[in-house]
């Protein structure tokens, strides 16, 4: 049903008629949850896995699997991060194996680890200015160790090399405008990252769409959704939309990607016209 590997079939994506039309489904090795990313024609996994794949977006296709998680129990947790043609991930690891993670975009090969021990808490990460923001310790004692105080760190993007800690607990940090955004006890704080400021240096899911919606919703909720999509058990996965599909994980053990609106003439009445791409 779908011919996307021409330039001319993006915009046939945008005029099929069925909303959340099933464009493919990829049986994973492993159950997928929590947060994807996608860049460079790439859609990549593996939370809640010892397992990172890279997808196709176009297909599905597997190009990639990083297998190194089977040596220490990993659980690939939560966020990841795409910048530098670079993949940054969390992993859970058993003992003191848990680490910030660097993969290379293209191949699936660890670049380099550094130390990160966490329990399964839903910290997010973000990287800007070749370096990454996250928790290092939440000072928890899974799988029986010793308990690392409570530090907030910063890596080098490039190397791995921990940088500087900050003895708290900040859980979800924004980079914009050459500054670390975050909120803690009940305050909103702004650090300079020393750095000249850059629009937009950090994103998450899409590169293209950082988090950010011209979009102010729906206007009557009451009418219910435009259209639903039903997998083959619970979705705990935070979506990820680019270029006019969504991408989805589901507990059944499948990576979903569906058409997320449609363009037509006998529509275009109706429709927004954002940026060249027309949202009905």
């Amino acid at each position: 049903k779908s011919t996307l590997s021409s330039s001319s079939a993006a915009s046939d994506v945008y005029k099929r008629q069925d909303n959340g039309e099933k464009l493919w489904e990829t049986d994973m090795p492993s159950l997928n949850g929590y947060m994807t990313c996608t860049a460079d024609g790439k859609l990549f996994v593996g939370c809640l896995s010892f397992y990172i794949h890279a997808l196709d977006v176009e297909t599905g296709e597997i190009i990639w699997q990083n297998k190194d998680g089977e040596a220490n129990r990993a659980f690939n947790s939560w966020c990841m991060n795409y910048a530098y043609g670079r993949l940054y991930c969390h992993d859970l690891g058993f003992g003191r194996t848990g680490a910030m993670k660097c993969l290379d975009g293209e191949t699936g090969k660890t670049l380099w680890a550094s130390t990160e021990l966490n329990n399964i808490g839903y910290y997010t990460t973000c990287v800007a200015d070749g370096k990454v923001y996250g928790m290092q310790s939440d000072g928890s004692t899974a799988t029986g160790r010793e308990a690392d105080p409570l530090m907030f760190g910063c890596w080098d993007a490039f190397t791995g090399e921990f940088l500087w800690g900050i003895e708290e607990s900040i859980t979800s940090p924004v980079i914009a405008y050459g500054c670390l955004y975050f909120t803690l006890n009940g305050h909103f704080y702004g650090l300079s990252t020393a750095v000249e400021p850059e629009d937009w240096a950090m994103w998450r899911g899409s590169i293209e769409t950082p988090g950010l919606t011209f979009s102010s919703g729906p206007l009557n909720l009451g009418d219910g959704p435009k259209w639903t999509f039903t997998t083959g058990s619970g979705v705990i996965s935070s979506p990820v939309v680019s270029q006019g599909k969504l991408y989805i994980n589901s507990n059944d053990g499948n990576t979903y990607c569906c058409l997320l609106y449609t363009s037509d003439a006998a529509d275009e009445e109706d429709s927004v016209d954002l940026g060249g791409r027309r949202i009905i």
